[in-house]
């Protein structure tokens, strides 16, 4: 896939978003995609031995806390190209850590071969394939938005919609946190066939999800142009935008262990087909209503 989208590189700045001068970064960002998917690898194997903590710092922080470090210093000098090579470095950095943290957990995690509960191969295939398909099918529905709007809008209400994008998106880093520490138990509860504490857990969870994600929704509802300038003064004009994210995010956190459950509890066609249902949706609702409003 990285490869992949190193080739097309220039369709998508040239033909698609008519920059070409982002030819260079988007290349250089590409690099560090096999970097990055091993790090959540290693991640998502923390998670899996109750490490939650390191789990979260290698996927979410470490890598944009090296990035800010350098990007100081780079933007300076080569502006764009220079934040998407601090990004690079904070990958591998965290690519660096990341084998560090395994080899010393791993360790600490020793199981005997004899002793292990392993899957047959051809079993552990046959279950890992539509969540990779899920996964691919969500980061296209995440992208395919900006893609259409860059083939019927200008630069600048990309760069709006992109902005208004990711600070709702910020409503969603509780989710992550609740469920990174959720995902391990639900599995062994499931594992222990108790589904008494399973579905008492899963209210609870869900309750302090919409609790903590409410106050910060409800400023994107009540004053989205305030926060909008946070970007700057020509971005406070589109506060309704942020609004209508924010609707969007209310309902994601309302529902956001759905997805989790059905992954921890060995239901992976499930899944799957409400994923694919969701990114039919998602595409048809883009060809229709991006040419008509932006």
């Amino acid at each position: 896939m990285s490869a992949l989208l190193f080739l097309v590189a220039p369709l998508l700045t040239e033909s698609i978003f008519d920059k070409p001068e982002l030819l260079a970064p988007l290349r250089m960002m590409t690099l560090g995609l096999p970097a990055l998917a091993l790090s959540i690898l290693v991640a998502r194997a923390l998670q899996g031995i109750s490490r939650p903590g390191e789990a979260i710092m290698l996927e979410f922080s470490i890598t944009p806390l090296v990035a800010c470090i350098f990007v100081y210093m780079l933007v300076a000098k080569v502006v764009v190209s220079g934040a998407a090579l601090a990004y690079c470095i904070g990958i591998f950095a965290t690519l660096v850590i990341a084998f560090l943290l395994w080899r010393r957990r791993s360790r600490e995690h020793v199981v005997s071969v004899e002793n292990a509960a392993c899957d047959p191969i051809g079993t552990f295939v046959g279950n890992s394939l539509p969540y990779l398909a899920v996964l691919v099918l969500q980061q296209i529905a995440q992208v395919l938005p900006l893609l259409v709007l860059g083939s019927f809008s200008t630069s600048a209400e990309v760069g709006v919609y992109y902005a208004a994008l990711r600070m709702a998106a910020l409503t969603g880093l509780v989710l992550i946190a609740v469920n990174s520490i959720l995902a391990p138990k639900l599995a062994a509860l499931y594992q222990a066939n108790d589904m008494k504490s399973l579905d008492r857990i899963i209210r609870l969870s869900g309750l302090l999800i919409l609790g903590l994600a409410s106050p910060a929704l409800a400023v994107f509802l009540l004053a989205p142009d305030l926060v909008m300038q946070i970007f700057g003064s020509e971005f406070s004009g589109h506060g309704n935008l942020l609004r209508i994210m924010a609707i969007g995010q209310l309902i994601n956190v309302s529902t956001g262990t759905l997805g989790l459950v059905l992954m921890m509890t060995n239901r992976p066609k499930t899944m799957f087909m409400t994923t694919v249902w969701m990114a039919i949706t998602n595409t048809f609702l883009c060809v229709v209503f991006i040419p008509q409003f932006g």
